[in-house]
């Protein structure tokens, strides 16, 4: 203990326990520190991991979004490529015989060949008359879904006056081909 006499401080002996009360002092305060020190870089590396974790999802989803279009370009790019060397005309009255509208083609007249942007574009005007509205959607589906690139330019709708539940149906179907 320390003492006070006159203008000096006395020492009153036990050196031992105040240097190690100092010591026991200077160690748990270095330890407090580094806790604080460990919890703040802990946090901010957490922190750090969540954002990285949010990144990875987002870009997973720009991944499956990105193949999602490649696989389509491609298959329009196959379509594009389609050897066959069938005309418009000839694809249509298959189209027709294969939808079960063959017999209800009216008319079918070729529109004639354009070259746009590197592609050949075949046309042709197709006239359906009687047609029940499955049977439209069932040809459409298979327009839409050949293994050549065909393309509805205009479409045209009406139901009959004889029997509403009969349509009748003008539409341009081309042909797009890369050209050579």
């Amino acid at each position: 203990m320390y003492g006070f006499k006159g203008k000096g401080i006395v020492y009153s002996g036990r050196p031992r326990r105040t240097v190690l009360f100092v010591i026991v002092a200077l160690v748990l305060s270095a330890l407090l520190l580094g806790l604080f020190i460990f919890s703040a870089k802990y946090t901010k590396v957490k922190r750090m991991a969540g954002a990285k974790e949010a990144e990875a999802v987002a870009f997973e989803k720009l991944r499956t979004e990105y193949l999602l279009k490649k696989s389509l370009l491609e298959r329009l790019r196959r379509k594009a490529y389609g050897a066959e060397s069938r005309s418009i005309v000839a694809i249509c009255e298959t189209l027709g015989k294969e939808a079960g509208v063959g017999q209800r083609i009216v008319s079918l007249k070729p529109l004639g060949e354009k070259v746009q942007s590197g592609y050949v574009e075949s046309a042709a005007e197709l006239r359906l008359e009687s047609v029940k509205l499955d049977e439209l959607v069932n040809l459409l589906y298979m327009i839409e879904n050949h293994r050549l690139m065909l393309v509805i330019k205009d479409f045209r709708l009406k139901s009959r006056f004889d029997n509403p539940d009969l349509i009748d149906v003008t539409m341009q179907l081309a042909r797009l081909r890369k050209s050579r």
